[in-house]
């Protein structure tokens, strides 16, 4: 079983989170995020055991093999890096995965020595109507 931790409780984590009870070989076991009320109704409504204020303290406590990065997108690299030296093997990043060109350069040089693998959530990407359109195009 595979032990996933999400950073975010924001609205779009919700969907993360609903995700769970489909996913047979993990489960989300702990949760982080700054704001301690929203941080409490997140974990709360989605029965997660473990929470956290402190992304490194959840992180070198749970050593999850993923991490789910529900965030804005301004600080990922450097929630990538804390990943990393907590030898987090796999970051789910929900999109956009940055705002500029700078930021992509900076996580794309990142990615090209990290040992942790970014995955950038594409929801939908293989829903059938997208499927059709992209064989249009």
């Amino acid at each position: 079983m595979y032990k996933s931790c999400c950073l975010g409780c924001g609205p779009r984590a919700r969907g993360h989170a609903e995700a769970y009870p489909h996913v047979k070989k993990a489960r989300l076991e702990a949760v982080c995020d700054a704001n301690a009320e929203r941080l409490g109704k997140f974990a709360d409504e989605f029965q997660v055991p473990r929470r956290y204020t402190n992304l490194r303290e959840m992180l070198e406590t749970e050593k999850p093999a993923l991490l789910h990065v529900v965030t804005q997108p301004q600080q990922r690299l450097e929630f990538f890096e804390i990943a990393e030296e907590c030898g987090v093997p796999a970051v789910l990043v929900e999109k956009p995965l940055c705002l500029d060109a700078a930021d992509f350069n900076a996580i794309a040089a990142f990615g090209r020595r990290a040992k942790t693998r970014i995955i950038v959530n594409h929801q939908l990407r293989f829903h059938p109507k997208t499927l059709d359109l992209l064989a249009i195009v």
